[in-house]
């Protein structure tokens, strides 16, 4: 097979989980046979991303309001890899919505990946973002792909047959001496334990997430009280595989926390907890999914507001517990050896307020080659040391 027919081959475009997980917006496209045939290639290669998306909010309650996401995000991108397991990567990383006369962000996209082992890696520059450390939406709502600013800092990466995890510092507000804002950064280190693969029949696999957020610092002159939040998702997973129309049936109980280690007289709560069990069917194109989300005194910075004991938007609102059934469906399938599309559908019943929001939204994600040796080898090294991906991924 010549080496262009193999990249072609490697490229498989599987459908995520949801709609809500567009975190993955470019990165879950590359698979380690892309990586390791473009690690025979050219040592330089080039790749132009798009991400086409809209997302509709109709949310009615007082911890968030509805509204509607639209546009796209481009990244064009060059890799350099001088050695086989050293890639530099430059570009740009753009963020456009609809109805607006200038984009949202550009962004220069600078990373530099050093596969030190087979088992471990170090990025240090441009992130993945959220795709590369996935947990429950009540803790990282996928959301924010769209509308924050690329991670920027240090990730790093560790596989091993049945451990992969990796630990990343993103840093979201730089200060100078004598400025009035705070420093911003998230930190936090997540793994997914599998104990027993296997393709066909029952098995098991224990993801965990542990995520800092942290508003403060020494040299500036800000108004706000200094704050330091911890959440943690534990999430243990029965998944019974199969043959059959349905391929996969996941049992899943999320156990979320939050705790305020700093700065907890800015809340009503310092600590809190969510508990969510989940029921998943998954076939080949299709997943559906049903949850039961009660929570006590819960928060989480990055996390969806519909789940959290407090509003995004009226800092006098404070709900002590939450009770939702939650819905969910999707249709993802490939589009040749190039993207992906995904149409989504997400409810929420709040059972104590007998009040129903809901989203909706389409993802068109294309990869188009600019020549023979095309990819984004940034992409590659995530996914070779921590490759955990839905069980619809697994099934294609």
């Amino acid at each position: 097979m010549s080496r262009r027919a193999a990249l072609a081959a490697a490229l498989v475009l599987t459908p995520c989980a949801t709609f809500a997980q567009v975190d993955g917006l470019f990165d879950d496209m590359a698979s380690k046979e892309l990586c390791e045939a473009l690690r025979e290639s050219s040592p330089l290669a080039a790749n132009l991303d798009a991400a086409f998306f809209f997302k509709n909010n109709e949310y009615f309650s007082p911890h968030a309001e509805g509204y509607t996401l639209i546009g796209y995000q481009l990244r064009p991108t060059l890799t350099y890899s001088p050695l086989e397991q050293l890639h530099l990567t430059g570009g740009l990383q753009a963020l456009v919505y609809g109805g607006l006369e200038k984009a949202h962000y550009v962004r220069p996209h600078f990373a530099a990946l050093w596969q030190a082992t087979d088992w471990l890696g170090i990025q240090m520059g441009s992130l993945p973002g959220a795709a590369s450390h996935p947990t429950h939406e009540a803790v990282q709502d996928p959301e924010t792909q769209l509308t924050d600013d690329p991670e920027l800092g240090l990730q790093i990466w560790l596989r091993r047959p049945r451990l992969n995890g990796s630990a990343w510092l993103n840093w979201r507000q730089f200060i100078f001496l004598g400025d009035t804002i705070p420093e911003r950064f998230t930190a936090g280190f997540s793994m997914s334990f599998t104990p027993s693969p296997g393709k066909i029949g029952a098995s098991f696999k224990m993801p965990f997430a542990l995520i800092f957020n942290h508003i403060g610092g020494q040299i500036s002159n800000y108004p706000q009280k200094m704050q330091s939040i911890a959440n943690v998702a534990i999430s243990p997973t029965l998944a019974l595989r199969t043959e059959a129309f349905v391929q996969e049936i996941d049992f899943s109980l999320h156990v979320l926390a939050f705790h305020a280690m700093a700065g907890s007289e800015v809340r009503p709560f310092a600590d809190g907890m969510a508990l969510c069990p989940e029921v998943s069917l998954t076939a080949k194109y299709l997943r559906a999914n049903v949850e039961w989300y009660h929570a006590q005194n819960f928060y989480a910075p990055q996390g969806n507001p519909l789940l959290s004991s407090l509003s995004n938007y009226d800092e006098t609102y404070y709900d002590k517990k939450r009770n939702l059934l939650i819905l969910g469906a999707s249709f993802v399938k490939g589009i040749g050896t190039i993207g992906r599309f995904a149409v989504d559908a997400k409810g929420y019943l709040d059972t104590d307020a007998s009040r129903f929001d809901y989203s909706y939204g389409i993802t068109m994600v294309l990869t188009p080659g600019i020549h023979s040796h095309v990819g984004v080898i940034w992409q590659c090294l995530p996914l070779l040391l921590t490759s955990n991906r839905g069980s619809a991924r697994d099934n294609q």
